[in-house]
């Protein structure tokens, strides 16, 4: 299969390289000078391509160039020219300071604004770092490249959400995630997590972000503060991701037609995999058996043992009986007793293919582009594959008087499928009989040969090596039970813009986003967990319609002051329907449909819609272009809230000081060249779900089960939670300050922000004695408060006609405070696997510290034992880790050497716990190699018994890394700090001499990997654990490995191909 993919990728490239151009090439020369003289070292690049020159010494230069082609002339402080290749083969060029450095940036409600301008933080990413990349899911490729900006993505399989987080957490139990915007349109990026058997901890569940095409993203900005986001209302809250699709992008305006063909072949393999010990077997106290463990006898030349399967019998749940019936192969017979390599044989590279094609042309009246690409992904545990085809159009057009049109549709389908991922602590599941692959193949004792025993009998059966057959076999699952996510999807809008006179523009904007999400979850019957056998459909749709209107105004007030002004209004409905359909016990194996199920429940249907309308408006003055005052405010009026409650306005401010423009003294070539300060304050709302302020009835039928009269039964209920008429939205509060600097001819850039926020009048639920009727109700009550650090330092060391060597540090530090929670009380769960066992927020502490287990300790914190020499349990649970990490630092690297380009991204994340029940599991099970020593040896454990004195009564290895620790959880927390290569790339860019005769005017050849070494410095060697995993899925939970799977680690080729 990856044969067969990767030659048709090699022929497909081959016959393009081979076509034919006969545009003629010509060498253009000149010279490049500003007002001081000849300029060294001016780039010049091929507009629309990355083929380019320098300047030499004395200014001059030469490119092989065609007629109508565009080049640009860049260098730092001066303004960018472009000129367009005519009929002379000669090209002179004066440059200009560009002392006002006056770059123009998208902001919020796409209100175009210099950057120099903004009091507050806005973040770009260019496309070339989110396409042709490993990793196809744009959240992922964000990661560590922007501060401020934390990313986690689940582990195991392809297509899982990645969890975005931008300055912290302002919601206590509220979503926290950002909102997204495409070409001006909300959209979705909802995570429809199930809490289904087969995937009980939501760690699999796709986000819908991952619906987008990187290939297809012209640009990306991310406003992270409240000043930035408010104009955006109650949704900005949380930041902002803006992305403009290369459809939606509008007039290029070179009159040119061009295409780009992108073609890339990765293999996605998995980031790591134990070091297991072999020396001991499967076995107890140094003795043989079928225990789900390995502190068996030593392995020894030619031993043997009886077949793992011989004498076995089912599990009740299966029908009970004896293997022999089935087996009768192996009856007595022996097996050789020796370490075997499960776990790599289980786990097997899958691929990534990824071909994308756009094409457009653009000229000052109009512009037209589309781009398809079709993504197949198949993930290293069996059973996950991951499809996605994307196909996108659009256009604009300036029509007569001052009229504009522009319009893109964006449309995608995602196919995902994955085995059962179920979270686990190790010893006990999630939820109830759910089922999970990853334990039980991690856990593999040393002397069991999973991948050559059967897994089911004749009957469907799963079978494995326990004697009472109580572990379902980890082939067996991903044979048979699986989970299914289709989803259709479509996106887009259309603008009209009028000029109305000099400075005065009307913008009136329509956009749509509709999916239609199928989870279908299938689970044969014979299994461990659903031994009868099941079937679950939910249809998840998402319908959002985004309407505004803008008027802006910008005029010259007097010689030195300018006024540029927005104001709009929006309206965003959004309705949301799921149908839900369930079916168990099983007549024929392997057959999903109702009739083939004993018991068929219709399930359930439910609706939500709400709807916002917001008025807004912001207005910039500014004074001689160094001092700028940004005022704006933001109305809403929310449809979840009761009349009294749901309108509310959201004021912000914040100014720009450029010292260096309002003192030119303070500017020299090699000391200061630019320097901006900023400061603002901003609010804002987060509104409460729909129908928390009135009682709903809920109604439910089972269309399979009927009355006397044949007709079916319906049933009405009320919810257990009691409405509360009186509820208002959390408040959220900013301030933000910072500063830009240039320094050194512009060779040495900072970004500094420091903010603080608060969010008060937290919306969380409240217990209700159940003799009021219900068990909870939804109060305004707590406060939380953020700070944080945010600096990025841009360096360029060397930079000359041949070789150039610019690096990028970003440094982000943020802490949550509980300040205050409800009626006094002084802790709340807020997230996590179990009531004794998650997440807290606990008043005067950061937010989301873990509590859970813990063991009985003296005075002095000596651990104590009982009789038998283990540790006993305390009561109850106390804090146990901190999953916060101190502070992130990202470290990007490109180094150019003429035609070569060596990329590198290092991150390091410091600090913060996890709970880690993949480390603490492996190693309590004697796999690893950190337990391979003399177990004849009794082990004292450390601490001291019930009288004071110090503990004396050895027990067995065994015992100690099993049950000596009473399986509390503090003794599975461990430091994530962790250093990673997240990212190196080679990339070769074709000479113009090496493209003559052939239609391309730029080609590139890149070998790129992802994630391909990490340490975690402070958990267990042998366990080579990567902690960068979120096992609940997007949700406020963090800190939690419960076995859902690795990360993995990505690599391979990319060709792109532009003419």
């Amino acid at each position: 299969m990856i044969k067969t993919k990767l030659n048709g990728i090699l022929t497909l490239t081959l016959t393009l390289i081979m076509q034919i151009s006969f545009a003629q090439e010509r060498v253009i020369s000149g010279n490049v000078s500003d007002e001081s003289g000849p300029l060294p070292g001016v780039a010049i690049i091929k507009k629309g391509t990355t083929t380019g020159t320098e300047t030499n010494f004395d200014g001059n230069f030469s490119i092989k160039a065609k007629k109508g082609e565009i080049l640009v002339f860049s260098f730092l402080s001066m303004k960018k020219v472009e000129k367009i290749v005519g009929d002379s083969d000669q090209i002179n060029v004066i440059m200009k300071n560009d002392n006002v450095l006056d770059e123009v940036v998208v902001t919020a409600q796409g209100v175009k604004k210099e950057k120099r301008a903004l009091g507050y933080s806005v973040a770009t990413v260019d496309s070339e770092q989110l396409s042709n990349k490993p990793q196809n899911d744009v959240a992922r490729a964000l990661a560590g490249k922007v501060p401020g900006v934390s990313i986690v993505g689940g582990g195991g399989v392809s297509g899982a959400a990645a969890n975005i987080n931008i300055r912290g957490i302002s919601s206590i139990n509220g979503n926290n995630s950002p909102l997204f915007v495409i070409d001006g349109v909300l959209v979705s990026s909802s995570t429809n997590t199930q809490s289904g058997a087969l995937s009980s901890s939501g760690a699999s569940t796709a986000s819908r972000i991952s619906d987008i095409d990187p290939n297809n993203i012209a640009s990306l900005s991310i406003l992270k503060g409240l000043s930035a986001t408010v104009l955006y209302g109650s949704q900005g809250r949380n930041g902002v991701v803006l992305i403009t699709t290369k459809t939606g992008a509008g007039n290029n305006k070179n009159g040119k037609a061009w295409a780009n063909i992108s073609t890339s072949y990765y293999v996605n393999a998995i980031s790591s995999t134990p070091d297991y010990q072999n020396t001991y077997g499967n076995g107890w106290q140094l003795g043989s058996g079928k225990a789900f463990s390995n502190w068996g006898p030593k392995f020894t030349p030619g031993a043997t043992i009886n077949h793992p399967y011989s004498g076995n019998t089912y599990a009740t749940t299966q029908g009970g009986g004896s293997f022999d019936t089935f087996f009768p192969q192996f009856v007595g017979q022996s097996y050789e007793y020796k370490p075997y390599n499960s776990v790599d044989n289980f786990f097997k590279p899958g691929d990534i293919v990824n071909v994308s094609l756009s094409l457009g042309k653009a000229s000052e009246d109009y512009s037209y582009s589309m781009s398809f690409s079709n993504l197949e992904e198949t993930g290293f545990t069996p059973g996950s594959t991951l499809d996605r085809q994307n196909f996108s159009i659009g256009g604009s057009a300036n029509l007569d008087y001052g009229l504009s049109i522009q319009g893109n549709i964006n449309v995608s389908v995602t196919n995902k499928k994955n085995p059962p991922t179920a979270g686990s602590t190790g010893t006990s599941n999630v939820r109830d009989g759910a089922a999970g692959v990853y334990a039980n193949v991690l856990y593999t004792p040393r002397s069991i040969d999973l991948n050559n025993l059967p897994y089911q009998d004749s009957q469907g059966r799963s079978v494995y090596y326990r004697s009472s057959n109580d572990i379902q076999n980890p082939l067996w699952t991903v044979n048979n039970q699986y989970v299914k996510e289709k989803t259709p999807r479509v996106n887009g809008k259309f603008q009209a813009s009028l000029k109305l006179f000099e400075g005065a523009s009307l913008t009136w904007k329509t956009g749509f986003d509709i999916y239609s999400e199928t989870q279908e979850f299938f689970s044969n019957k014979g299994g461990i967990q659903i031994a009868l056998g099941s079937y679950q459909k939910i249809k998840n749709t998402e319908f959002t319609w985004d309407h505004s209107a803008l008027f802006n105004y910008e005029t010259n007030l007097n010689d030195n002051i300018t006024l540029e002004s927005s104001i709009g209004f929006s309206i965003y409905n959004n309705t949301f329907e799921r149908l839900t359909s369930n079916y168990s016990e099983q007549l024929v194996f392997n057959k999903f449909f109702a009739s083939n199920f004993v018991n068929k429940n219709a399930g359930d249907f439910y609706n939500r819609e709400s709807k916002i309308l917001g008025l807004f408006g912001t207005a910039t003055f500014g004074y001689k272009k160094y001092l700028y005052l940004n005022i704006a405010g933001r109305n809403d009026w929310a449809s979840t809230h009761e009349i009294a409650n749901r309108s509310i306005f959201y004021p912000s401010t914040s100014v720009s000081f450029i010292p260096t423009s309002a003192f030119p003294s303070l500017k020299s070539k090699y000391g200061l060249n630019y320097l901006k300060l900023r400061g603002g304050y901003a609010t804002s709302a987060n509104f409460a779900d729909p129908y928390r302020t009135r009682a709903t009835l809920g109604i439910g039928s089972n269309l399979w089960l009927l009355d006397g009269t044949g007709n079916p039964i319906n049933t009405n209920s009320v919810s257990n939670v009691l409405a509360n008429p009186n509820l208002k939205p959390e408040l959220l509060s900013e301030i933000e300050i910072g500063l830009d600097a240039k320094l050194v001819n512009n060779r040495i850039g900072i970004d500094l922000s420091l903010y603080k926020k608060n969010a008060k009048d937290q919306i969380v639920n409240q217990s209700l004695d159940p003799s009021t009727g219900a068990t909870s109700t939804t109060i305004n009550a707590g406060e939380l408060e953020t700070k944080g650090i945010e600096l990025g330092l841009n360096l360029i060391p060397i930079k000359n006609e041949n070789f150039n060597w610019d690096t990028y540090f970003n440094f982000n530090s943020v802490r949550t405070k509980v300040i205050s929670l409800p009626n006094g009380i002084k802790e709340l769960r807020t997230a996590g696997p179990f009531t004794n066992l998650a997440n807290f927020a606990i008043v005067g502490e950061q937010y989301n510290l873990i509590k859970g287990s813990y063991i009985q300790r003296d005075a002095n914190n000596n651990p104590i034992v009982n009789e038998q020499g283990f540790y006993t349990l305390a009561p109850g649970e106390k804090v146990i880790g901190n999953p916060n990490p101190d502070f992130t630092l990202n470290f990007t690297n490109n180094i150019r050497y003429k035609n070569w380009n060596l990329g590198m991204q290092w991150d390091y994340v410091k600090g913060g716990d996890i709970y880690s029940a993949t480390a603490y599991t492996l190693t309590s099970r004697g796999l690893t190699k950190n337990t391979d020593f003399d177990r004849s040896i009794p082990v004292v454990l450390p601490g001291v018994k019930a009288d004071g004195t110090p503990n004396d009564i050895q027990i067995s290895a065994n015992d100690a890394y099993w049950a000596g620790s009473a399986f509390s959880s503090e003794f599975r927390i461990y430091d994530a700090t962790t250093i990673r290569l997240r990212e190196v790339s080679l990339t070769y860019k074709f000479t113009d001499e090496m493209l003559k005769g052939t239609f391309f005017n730029n080609v590139s050849l890149s070998l790129t990997g992802n994630n391909l070494w990490f340490k975690a410095i402070n958990m267990p060697d042998a366990i080579n654990f990567d902690p960068e995993v979120t096992s609940l899925g997007v949700s406020n939970s963090r800190g939690f490995d419960l076995l859902t799977g690795p990360t993995s680690k990505r690599y391979g080729l990319s060709l792109n191909l532009s003419f």
